[in-house]
């Protein structure tokens, strides 16, 4: 049973953890701006350190750069992962988009399967991807936005929920995220509920 979990971006199938876009060097990117940023590695360890899965899917996105693969994230990652597999039993790495070379250093895959599910990025998908009974994918950061009483807009990350796929909202903490669906997924987005982290449906 696939669980989405409540105040989350995260779910659960079976024992394992689910989680999507992680955009590891992004903190650089805003340190450039001016922006005092610490490591997202260390949130995403305390905050992973909580769920009590034994193995974890990360949907694509590990990295930031593209297509460049940096020394400093590579350093990152490579201390993220190690301390990552003294918690997990088993780790699944699924390349995305901003993923360019992961494959290089790091056991990464372009889906991955259980049962008749199938687990990916979301920036791609081929035939067979099409013939799973559910698709599980991240890549759209999604965000369930409006204006309030003051005309602001506000944005909360969300599910999307369909017949067909779920799309997962980003773990980073960094990303403003989108209120628009994108391709190649879009087309088998349909009657879609979308839902709060707290589980609030508002459409």
């Amino acid at each position: 049973m696939i669980r989405l979990i409540k105040n989350k971006p995260a779910l659960m199938y079976k024992d394992w953890l689910v989680i999507t876009d992680l955009h590891i060097g992004l903190e650089d990117e805003y340190r450039k701006k001016g922006y005092e940023m610490p490591s997202q590695v260390d949130s995403f360890l305390e905050r992973l350190s909580k769920f009590k899965a034994k193995k974890l899917i990360i949907l694509g996105d590990i990295k930031h750069k593209i297509p460049e693969f940096s020394k400093k994230e590579e350093e990152k990652i490579d201390f993220f992962l190690s301390k990552l597999k003294t918690r997990f039993k088993k780790i699944i790495l699924i390349k995305g988009n901003h993923d360019g070379n992961i494959e290089r250093k790091y056991d990464a895959v372009k889906e991955f399967w259980i049962d008749d599910i199938v687990f990916l990025h979301g920036h791609t998908i081929s035939e067979k991807v099409l013939k799973a009974r559910r698709i599980i994918a991240g890549h759209m950061h999604p965000v369930y936005e409006f204006k309030n009483h003051l005309g602001l807009v506000q944005k909360y990350k969300c599910f999307i929920v369909s017949k067909k796929v779920i799309i997962l909202p980003a773990f980073t903490e960094l990303s403003p995220g989108s209120n628009e669906l994108v391709r190649p997924l879009k087309k088998y987005i349909k009657e879609k509920e979308i839902l709060l982290l707290d589980h609030t449906l508002v459409s």
